[in-house]
């Protein structure tokens, strides 16, 4: 009995140990049912923030498009709208580019093709100039040199003319004309401008008219024309000329002087006389 007893006290205990560890399982499984309930609440309350925002967003309009539609619209219009700008932007750069472009080529090869003129026309003038220096030297080479001596440098083999020290003369300044308009046609000197006979005007004499009117006639006498206007001319009876001539004495007229400015003679310039030639010492000897 005793064996009974102390059976059925173990089996009590292990009963009690039983359940108490089932107990505690439980509880533990409900705090963890308690936790993962209240992540799921947490869960469930995101959820519902998120899809009130997705109902906010997605709300349409009378024309059915939506916020977030509208939105993008808005961002992609004004995106076309910047880049039609400047694509409208790049298309003139592009036009004043290639109008820019070309004046610059046209004017380029304007100055390229001159600068090419001018080279080559200084090129041509330098083969020139080379090419009448080697005629020449090559002309003196063939020419028998001369005997004489030069008058400038003093040096046998050519002439003063020929001479390459030879001064160049300056050409003659033009004429300018006197006082009386033929005044010293081939002086050069220009001193008597500063005279004061130059300086005063001319003063001219009696016209064609008054010595017309005041001269008179060689045939008739009168006054006031001239033989080769006299109307005795006309007259075709040459014997009543003749025998008036015979009977009368012919009488000279008598001029009627006219008074005539005094006009002032211009200072004669004397040209000065024609320099000698040196001899040099080696041309006297030879003479």
């Amino acid at each position: 009995m005793d064996g009974i007893i102390t059976a059925m006290n173990c089996m009590s205990d292990q009963i009690n140990n039983h359940t108490t560890l089932v107990v505690n399982e439980l509880k533990d499984q409900r705090e963890k049912n308690a936790k993962f309930m209240e992540k799921v609440d947490k869960k469930l309350l995101e959820m519902k923030k998120d899809m009130q925002k997705l109902l906010k967003e997605n709300e349409t309009d009378t024309n059915g498009r939506t916020k977030q539609t509208l939105l993008i619209m808005k961002d992609q219009r004004e995106s076309t709208v910047m880049l039609d700008k400047k694509l409208r932007e790049m298309i003139e750069r592009m036009d004043t580019w290639e109008k820019s472009d070309d004046s610059f080529r046209h004017n380029l090869t304007g100055q390229v093709k001159e600068e090419n003129e001018k080279i080559v026309s200084a090129i041509e003038a330098l083969l020139k100039k080379l090419q009448e220096e080697r005629d020449q030297e090559e002309t003196a080479a063939h020419e028998p040199k001369k005997k004489g001596v030069c008058f400038i440098c003093e040096d046998p083999g050519h002439y003063a003319p020929d001479c390459p020290n030879k001064k160049e003369k300056k050409a003659a300044a033009p004429y300018k004309g006197g006082p009386s308009g033929y005044y010293q046609r081939g002086a050069t000197n220009t001193g008597y401008q500063k005279s004061p006979y130059f300086q005063k005007p001319r003063q001219d004499g009696p016209t064609i008219a008054e010595r017309k009117q005041n001269s008179n006639c060689y045939k008739c006498g009168q006054q006031g024309h001239w033989v080769s206007e006299c109307p005795m001319n006309d007259v075709q009876d040459d014997e009543f000329w003749n025998e008036d001539m015979e009977n009368e004495p012919p009488q000279s007229p008598q001029p009627i002087e006219v008074p005539q400015p005094a006009v002032q003679q211009a200072p004669q310039v004397v040209p000065p006389a024609p320099k000698k030639r040196k001899l040099s010492l080696k041309k006297k000897d030879q003479q």
